[in-house]
């Protein structure tokens, strides 16, 4: 490889494809870029022109081109085709009004508009349990003094309300998953403007109960804690804690009952001794659900255990 020209070998392969397409004997390509899992790729331009002119014979012949997942779990590390070759069959939106829009790389896919009311809230916060506070109350959070949670600090983008909560509700479903991403790489970036005394030795979301992700089709929290730990480069498992029982709805019911609803829901599946662990979620109410999570992995021997929440809700 080191001594052909790159840019020749991907022009020949999708000049191949793109035979095939006009051929009229298939009526799919599958792997449309497969050429890519050999590692060496030309120059984004010469990409950027075989995807361009490969998808229009595509669309002239009437032949379709397979998505396909296979390669997440081989070394290539993306999926057939990839995401400049989507993008072309499905053009890119924003993620949390589908208005459409192309962020740069690396950036939550959202316009000018949800990026404004999605940014990161500056206002000073409780360093333990990231809810509002005033910067002249020397008496600290009464919160925390009332009963004080078993994880060490906590950070948030901003308060449960407006458009914010509406990207988290959304975040929810199964079909929005790329907006859940696009909050965790949000909450990225509000770890970097309020950072913890130092780097997670582990980022873990909190967990779900095997039935609830069933009926769900979809773990944000999960995926909100991939999106964060892969844009600041941190280590991403969640295999750690483990929801052993079903807990049910939160929702509509008192402080009281949330705590209790969720006591010893979470255990971790192995060691976490002298681990620094982050728990990622979606909302913080009460601080029940981190507090438990935080209570199994200090069980399991982690050293401190911090919490990071898209939004932080005030029970009322």
């Amino acid at each position: 490889w080191e001594g052909r020209d790159l840019a020749a070998v991907w022009r020949e392969y999708f000049a191949t494809l793109r035979r095939a397409a006009a051929s009229g004997l298939f009526d799919v390509l599958a792997h449309p870029d497969l050429v890519k899992i050999f590692g060496f790729r030309p120059p984004e331009t010469v990409v950027a022109e075989e995807f361009a002119a490969t998808v229009e014979a595509a669309r002239q012949a009437g032949v379709c081109l397979e998505v396909s997942s296979a390669g997440l779990r081989k070394p290539v590390g993306e999926i057939y085709p990839g995401r400049a070759m989507l993008d072309l069959l499905f053009p890119p939106r924003c993620t949390a009004c589908e208005q459409p829009w192309s962020a740069p790389p690396g950036r939550p896919q959202w316009c000018p508009t949800c990026d404004a009311l999605l940014a990161v809230d500056r206002r000073p916060r409780c360093d333990r349990c990231a809810t509002l506070r005033s910067p002249s109350d020397v008496r600290g959070c009464r919160g925390c003094a009332r009963r004080r949670p078993a994880f060490a600090a906590a950070r948030t983008i901003g308060d449960y309300e407006g458009a914010l909560r509406e990207a988290v509700l959304r975040s929810k479903q199964a079909q929005h998953s790329d907006l859940a991403a696009d909050l965790g790489r949000r909450l990225a970036e509000a770890l970097t403007t309020s950072p913890f005394p130092r780097e997670p030795d582990l980022v873990v979301p909190v967990p779900m109960h095997w039935l609830r992700r069933l009926w769900r089709q979809h773990h944000h929290a999960q995926r909100i804690a991939q999106a964060l730990a892969e844009h600041l480069g941190w280590t991403y498992s969640d295999r750690l804690l483990v929801c052993q029982r079903y807990v049910g709805r939160q929702t509509g019911v008192t402080a009281a009952q949330r705590w209790r609803n969720i006591r010893g829901a979470f255990a971790a599946r192995r060691s976490a001794k002298d681990l620094c662990v982050l728990v990622v979620d979606d909302v913080m109410t009460t601080g029940a659900t981190a507090h438990e999570a935080a209570r199994a992995l200090t069980a399991a021997g982690a050293a401190c255990v911090w919490v990071a929440t898209v939004s932080r809700s005030l029970f009322h």
